[in-house]
C-alpha cells in the first residue's frame, strides 16, 4: 500500500510526508492497539454530539457530495506504532460507528432513507447493498500527514503552535 512507504523509510531526520490513509486501516491498527487515538494532550475541542457524530459518517458515506473528511496527522513511533495528533474525534467517531456505538440519523432521504436510523451492523445484514456501502466504508481514503521521527518536544510544538494555536500544552505533556 501507498501508505507503507512513508512508515518503513530508514531516514533519521525529523520529517512530514503527505499521504493517505484508509478506514479499514485505521479502524484495524486502533483495535490492535498499533494506533494510539487516546491522548488527551491532544484533544482540544469538547466531545463531539451524537448529531456531529452522525453527520461525519454521514459525510464519510457521500451523502453530502461536496464535502470529504478533513485531514488527519499521524506520528510514526520508532516502535512501529502510530499516535493520531490531529483528529481524535473525527477517527473515534467513525471506529466507534464501525462498533455499532451509533446509528445513522432517522431522517436520511433519497437513496439513504432505507438506511434511516440503522447501525453499522443493520446497514451490513439489510442486504447486498448494505455489504458494498461497508466494503466501501473500510475503503475509504482519508488525506494524512505522517510525522516520521519527531520528538516529544517537536509534536508539543506541532500541536500547540500549528495545529491547535494554544499554549496551554507543555513540551512533556
Amino acid at each position: 500500500e501507498e501508505m507503507k512507504t512513508y512508515l518503513k523509510g530508514k531516514s533519521t531526520k525529523a520529517e512530514c510526508k503527505n499521504g493517505w490513509v484508509d478506514v479499514g486501516w485505521l479502524n484495524k491498527s486502533k483495535h490492535n492497539h498499533v494506533l494510539e487515538t487516546g491522548n488527551r494532550a491532544y484533544q482540544r475541542e469538547k466531545v463531539a454530539n451524537l448529531i456531529w457524530q452522525q453527520a461525519l459518517i454521514c459525510t464519510l458515506l457521500g451523502i453530502d457530495s461536496v464535502a470529504q473528511i478533513p485531514e488527519i496527522h499521524i506520528r510514526v513511533l520508532p516502535s512501529g506504532h502510530y499516535e493520531l495528533v490531529d483528529g481524535q474525534q473525527r477517527v473515534t467517531t467513525i471506529t466507534s460507528f464501525l462498533a455499532n456505538e451509533f446509528s445513522l440519523p432517522k431522517d436520511l432521504t433519497g437513496r439513504w432513507a432505507t438506511y434511516s436510523g440503522m447501525s453499522y451492523k443493520q446497514i451490513r445484514l439489510s442486504g447486498d447493498a448494505g455489504e458494498e456501502i461497508c466494503d466501501k466504508i473500510a475503503k475509504t481514503y482519508i488525506s494524512c500527514k505522517w510525522y516520521i521521527n519527531l520528538s516529544d518536544l517537536q509534536v508539543a510544538h506541532l500541536f500547540i503552535n500549528i495545529l491547535n494555536n494554544t499554549n496551554d500544552l507543555k513540551p512533556q505533556e
